[in-house]
């Protein structure tokens, strides 16, 4: 798939590099499977 236009900060920084897509992905499923596990098991810390 292609990537997304590239998004720059304002110094000309790339935000939106392939390392910041992927922890992001990553992220986003890390918080919804700890979600689901709130909902098996309330007591999760």
């Amino acid at each position: 798939s292609p990537s997304p236009e590239p998004i720059y900060d304002q110094q000309g920084k790339r935000q939106n590099t392939r390392e910041v897509r992927a922890r992001r992905k990553v992220e986003e499923q890390r918080h919804q499977l700890i979600a689901e596990l709130l909902a098996i098991n309330p007591e999760y810390k």
